[in-house]
């Protein structure tokens, strides 16, 4: 289970280096930052509902893979904290953030550093011993229907401008490691709760 584990975080890791989104342009072959960042700048993207839904969704999958390293093992605290802050510095809004608070792609951006960070430490901590494994659980399966959800209205808004997109390979390993990772942490969550409440088997006896 402890390397299923490692492999699916090195491969979801790897995916979003990955391309998510190509076309038939190189320009346009984008990661999930880079589509992150175009959905930010396509107009209908801040006219959604809720604006710039689009672009969260794509963003919320490294705040939901800092869950998994930070919950999702016991060992080498120190490197997993590390690698969140590595993963932290990297979604950093660029420095004209200071001067533009009012700008919504940085202020997102912003936030999802701080949520990778917080809950990625927090996580390292060693906090929440008891609902790990749940913890890791609801992060890759909301990671998994972000990643689809988010890819597929990248997918429609590039179609709106008579571009033909394909899904990269990027995504797809994203979708598999969230998936694997739920299966995985699901199963051993289903094993802590057993182990907490054994079911009693005792013969059948007639009092006398």
């Amino acid at each position: 289970m402890l390397f299923i584990s490692i492999a699916a975080l090195c491969v979801l890791l790897l995916s979003a280096a990955l391309p998510w989104v190509m076309n038939s342009g190189a320009a346009l072959t984008l990661n999930a930052i880079d589509l992150a960042e175009w959905t930010s700048l396509y107009p209908a993207v801040m006219g959604e509902a809720i604006p710039m839904s689009t672009t969260l969704l794509l963003r919320l999958p490294f705040v939901y893979a800092a869950a998994v390293i930070g919950f999702g093992f016991n060992r080498a605290r120190i490197l997993r904290a590390l690698l969140v802050i590595v993963m932290t510095l990297g979604l950093l809004p660029p420095f004209e953030f200071l001067g533009a608070f009012d700008n919504p792609n940085y202020r997102q951006q912003a936030l999802i550093a701080i949520l990778t960070l917080i809950i990625g430490l927090i996580g390292a901590a060693g906090i929440g011993n008891g609902f790990r494994p749940a913890i890791v659980t609801i992060a890759s399966v909301l990671g998994l229907f972000a990643v689809l959800i988010g890819v597929s209205r990248g997918l429609m808004f590039m179609q709106e401008l008579r571009l033909s997109p394909g899904i990269g390979i990027g995504a797809v390993l994203a979708v598999g490691a969230f998936g694997v990772l739920a299966v995985v942490y699901g199963y051993k969550q289903l094993g802590q709760r057993h182990s907490r409440h054994p079911i009693a088997h005792q013969s059948n006896v007639e009092p006398v």
